[in-house]
């Protein structure tokens, strides 16, 4: 995995030995962190696929995205509260992950 791009920045804030980038705009888009991201996006093993609209079909999928970009098993859905679950469906949380194809090649 590809290091830090805030390790040695001056902009950049240390919380816990960490260095992450500051609330600043400029900061998150200076070019290594841009860059950074990008490497990040390509490592990941799911895209993002269409929204899921009903109950049913989020509990045909086996993985699904957020709409923080975060994978999640459906055994983590179906472990959280009924309510909370109708209510992220309707305002478009959870969306389709697909495997990527070069992923599956490179591990299989």
């Amino acid at each position: 995995m590809k290091q830090n791009p805030c390790r040695y920045c001056a902009l950049s804030i240390e919380c816990n030995g960490r260095h992450s980038p500051s609330f600043e705009k400029k900061c998150r888009e200076c070019e290594p962190w841009q860059k950074h991201m990008e490497y990040l996006q390509s490592k990941r093993k799911f895209t993002e696929g269409e929204q899921i609209t009903t109950i049913e079909e989020l509990l045909k999928q086996e993985w699904v995205i957020t709409h923080h970009k975060y994978t999640k098993h459906i055994k983590v859905i179906k472990n959280m509260q009924l309510a909370t679950v109708l209510l992220w469906i309707k305002h478009g949380y959870f969306s389709k992950a697909i495997r990527r194809e070069s992923v599956v090649m490179e591990n299989g």
